[in-house]
């Protein structure tokens, strides 16, 4: 039934957009009925979990899920003109019930799921549908910078998928991957921007967490990957350094004040992924003692407002964290007390 009422909406949806002629509300109300029907098969995709694997069910699964991909490729090349924020919740919520059974380490991969996708979309295993469901990850974010909704939803998608020790491995070889962690910029991701607002820009904390855990995964104590990984932060705290610590520039533009905000969170989701004692070492050697300073500059200009002062207090809290153990400094080393300095200098100048 649910294939049936599907492959009926599908086709006049199809239909009406390629008519011109058509009125917005009809294409409207067929998104709407979409947007049901892709609930309805994420429900039932991630509904059987309670009993066992069943080669039935997994062949129709997959013709549940081949139905879906291909209606999302199909609003997905329609996005540049506008595309329908309910139908993109919608398949976010399909996405994430399909890797609770689908995608992940316990999963049995023999599933029948792969073979209807495989005769009908070329997708032969679990990497292949990774890599759309990624490539779907980054065309939201590319495209939907202004919903607040759809990004978080979109970032906690990812941030579920870079959990899984199997998975993450999985991910990291994709070429998609690859493209999130070199090109990280608000030129690719609006909302990375200084044009979204101050609470739009909660999102960065949690994009960083799933991107730092990426690029832990073959970091090891490869410096230049870490520096090539930092770039675009580097980059934009030496320019904020440049605007806070020279005394006859107007530090107080709204602009300024976005970006301590973001790059405060941007650090506190990076600090929060590194938790080995190398690659927090590595941050801490790039964040001390040349961006320390700008930061603590922020507190000072913006003290009286919590939505500065807020990230940066975190972010603090965060690099004081002794998450897995990670701040075993040596004997002979000083960072210990140079980190209790700093914390300390924040919460003096705050108060």
């Amino acid at each position: 039934l649910l294939v049936q009422l599907f492959d009926q909406a599908a086709q006049a949806y199809q239909e009406m957009i390629s008519n011109m002629n058509t009125s917005k509300i009809e294409v409207t109300i067929q998104e709407g009925r979409l947007t049901w029907l892709v609930y309805i098969i994420g429900a039932a995709v991630g509904g059987r979990v309670s009993f066992n694997s069943n080669d039935e069910h997994d062949a129709m699964d997959g013709e549940l899920v081949c139905r879906v991909l291909q209606l999302m490729n199909l609003t997905d090349a329609r996005l540049s003109q506008g595309g329908c924020e309910k139908l993109e919740l919608a398949l976010l919520s399909f996405f994430e019930q399909f890797r609770k059974i689908y995608v992940g380490d316990q999963v049995q991969k023999t599933s029948k799921v792969y073979r209807r996708l495989s005769e009908v979309l070329g997708l032969n295993d679990e990497s292949m549908v990774l890599s759309v469901i990624i490539r779907k990850i980054i065309t939201n974010l590319k495209y939907w910078g202004g919903s607040e909704t759809i990004i978080s939803k979109t970032l906690q998608l990812l941030s579920d998928l870079s959990v899984g020790y199997g998975t993450v491995r999985k991910l990291v070889k994709l070429e998609e991957v690859g493209f999130l962690l070199s090109h990280h910029t608000a030129e690719h991701y609006p909302f990375l921007g200084v044009g979204v607002s101050v609470t739009e820009m909660r999102c960065r904390s949690m994009f960083y967490t799933s991107l730092g855990r990426l690029l832990m995964v073959d970091l090891g104590e490869d410096e230049e990957k870490f520096d090539a990984f930092m770039a675009p932060l580097t980059q934009a705290f030496e320019n904020l350094g440049s605007v806070l610590l020279n005394s006859n520039s107007n530090c107080n533009t709204e602009e300024v004040r976005k970006t301590v905000i973001g790059l405060a969170r941007d650090l506190r989701g990076i600090a929060f992924a590194f938790n080995t004692k190398t690659s927090y070492m590595m941050l801490f050697d790039w964040i001390y003692p040349a961006y320390t300073p700008v930061l603590q500059r922020a507190i000072e200009i913006w003290y009286q407002d919590p939505q500065v002062t807020t990230p940066v207090l975190k972010l603090f809290a965060e690099l004081v964290q002794n998450r897995s153990q990670r701040l075993q400094f040596d004997v002979s080393s000083p960072n210990g007390i140079l980190l209790f300095r700093e914390a300390s200098k924040i919460i003096c100048t705050y108060g």
